[in-house]
Formats: C-alpha cells, sequence, structure tokens
C-alpha cells in the first residue's frame, strides 16, 4: 500500500471486529454519502472501524486531509443525524455513529488519542501474503471476523440471495477472518467509478481489482476437497494460471457488464479474484505470497 505501514497498523483501543484502511499517492476522491456530506471530498486518508454491541454494529470513521483549513470546512459541512457524534482533531475528522457503551468506548479512545497497533497475529500473518508493489498496488484493505453482529449487518446490507450463497461458504469453511484488498496501479476516482457504476456506465475498461482471502479454520487437506467440489456445483470451470490450479466463473452485473470470478485454494487459504478486466484478475491471484 502506499503509506506508511505503521499508519496502517494504529487503530482505537477498542475491541473490532470490522477495520477498513484507505490511502492513494495522492487524495481521493470519496463520494459524499460515504462521509454523510453535501458534496464529494478529497481525502489523504480514510478508515473505518466496526465495534459489535448488544443493538448490532457501531461504525466510526477517520478522515485525513492535506490541511487543518480543508479539515475545519468538511467538519463544519457534515450533517449531524440521530445518534452521530463527530470531532475534529487539526486535520483529521472523525465520526462515530451509533449508541450505548460501544459507542462511547470509541469516541474516549478518539477524544483521548488512544490508538494502538493491530497486533492480531493471524490476521497479520494473512495480510503479509497479500500481493503489493508495480502492478498489484493495494489502494484499500478491509479485515472482518464473520461474528454474528458482522453476519447480521451484512444480511441487512446485501440482497438475500447473496447473503444466504456467503452464509454457506463461510459456514463450511469454519472461517477465522475475512480480508479483502482494492488494488490498482493507477490512482482512482472513487466517487466518479460509483457514479459511473450506479448510472449503469461501463467501467470495463477500469484497471482494478479486488482480492479476498478467507482463512479457514480447517486443516488445508480437510478444508480443499470440500471447497472445490462446492465450485464445481456453483459452475465454476477449472483452470490452469502459471502452473497453478485456478477455478473461474463470469458472472452478468447487467446487460452490458458481465465480470469474471477466480479462486484459487492454498491450504487453509481461499483466495478469490475479480476485476472488469480478466487479465488483471489474473495477475492479483498469481502474485499471491504463498
Amino acid at each position: 500500500m502506499t503509506t506508511d505501514r505503521s499508519a496502517a497498523l494504529l487503530v482505537p483501543d477498542t475491541s473490532l471486529e470490522l477495520y477498513v484502511y484507505a490511502k492513494q499517492e495522492r487524495p481521493t476522491s470519496v463520494p459524499a454519502e460515504i462521509a454523510n456530506l453535501s458534496r464529494d471530498v478529497l481525502v489523504d486518508t480514510m478508515v473505518i472501524w466496526g465495534l459489535p454491541s448488544e443493538q448490532g454494529m457501531i461504525f466510526g470513521a477517520g478522515l485525513t486531509f492535506d490541511s487543518a483549513e480543508d479539515a475545519s470546512s468538511i467538519y463544519s459541512d457534515i450533517k449531524l443525524e440521530e445518534n452521530v457524534w463527530k470531532t475534529l482533531q487539526d486535520n483529521k475528522v472523525y465520526v462515530v455513529k451509533g449508541s450505548g457503551n460501544e459507542a462511547e468506548s470509541l469516541k474516549s479512545a478518539i477524544t483521548n488519542n488512544s490508538f494502538k497497533y493491530y497486533t492480531n497475529g493471524a490476521v497479520l500473518e494473512s495480510v503479509s501474503i497479500l500481493p503489493r508493489g508495480g502492478r498489484t498496488n493495494l489502494i484499500a484493505i478491509a479485515i472482518a471476523k464473520p461474528t454474528k453482529q458482522v453476519m447480521e449487518f451484512a444480511e441487512a446490507n446485501i440482497p438475500q440471495e447473496a447473503y444466504l450463497q456467503i452464509e454457506r461458504v463461510l459456514k463450511l469453511l469454519n472461517a477465522d477472518v475475512i480480508i479483502g484488498g482494492l488494488y490498482s496501479p493507477h490512482q482512482i476516482n472513487i466517487a466518479k467509478a460509483v457514479e459511473s457504476f450506479q448510472s449503469g456506465g461501463n467501467i470495463s475498461s477500469l484497471e482494478a481489482g479486488a482480492l479476498i482471502l478467507i482463512k479457514s479454520g480447517l486443516p488445508g487437506f480437510v478444508m480443499s476437497p470440500v471447497v472445490r467440489s462446492v465450485l464445481v456445483d456453483y459452475d465454476f470451470k477449472e483452470t490452469n494460471l502459471n502452473d497453478s490450479v485456478a477455478y473461474k466463473k463470469v458472472v452478468a452485473i447487467d446487460d452490458e457488464n458481465e465480470i469474471p470470478i477466480l479462486v484459487r485454494v492454498e491450504g487453509d487459504y481461499i483466495f478469490i479474484a475479480t476485476s472488469w478486466q480478466e487479465a488483471y484478475a489474473q495477475v492479483l491471484l498469481t502474485s499471491i505470497y504463498k
């Protein structure tokens, strides 16, 4: 990732079940709805934290800008809805959505600048496997534990059919952690990409892709044959990529766009790569440090 690794590993001193970090070489245009603003904004760094609570997930976000003046302008523009809290610290703006003890814990950590290094050894080991550098430039990473609260949030925010398939796969794998990386060798204007996708525009020329890593709680010799059987059941076709076995399926997004999905099984890891350009998905899947 085009950033100081130590900065990416700093998180609030709270119990996190979801973590997203995004940074590019130049400020990224972030859609207004993500930051709860009236306009798209240029952000140097964006982080999102998710905490479990009895009421569901509590979410916090941190936006870092080039200057304190930019941060102050954006801070003034943030709409405060019910159970939304915001604070301004130099060139950073923080927002927390939710209520209860967990929300107060996150607010306190932010206010007191109580951050710590992310130290989950299993997660960090999995992150180290992800490709990075050159064409596989990691511009955003998301880490999630498939806990009850995370799955309830997913069920409420994605189509039911897709959720049921994801839930089945995660239970089958006895998944420990899910890590997703967004890649591109070029600067991406996220706001324009989202706008183009929502308007039905053709974004097949976008050289960007996602790589998802799922670490199973089962031994590889138990998990691998089961996963391969399930992939065949879902009409994935076996193919060879640089002397490694992969499985491929092309999925229609709408009348004009379709996207390939490539899957690779290595030990107790599952890797899923996708991109509007199949060649780029292949690059991601064959660049894993395994």
